[in-house]
């Protein structure tokens, strides 16, 4: 009779930090962030990328 028990808790488990990290990831990107622009400077010896 454990063994259901171990199943449903383990689901949960999951579903609960697959959600969170679902949540943390959409709101680190943000609903009104413009899209991410990188402007990169080759050289001859290196590449220099940044704002």
């Amino acid at each position: 009779m454990k063994t259901p028990l171990v199943v449903v808790s383990a689901t949960l488990t999951l579903a609960i930090v697959l959600v969170t990290g679902f949540l943390i990831a959409t709101q680190a990107r943000g609903q009104n962030s413009e899209p991410l622009r990188v402007r990169c400077v080759a050289t001859a010896f290196t590449t220099t990328c940044g704002r």
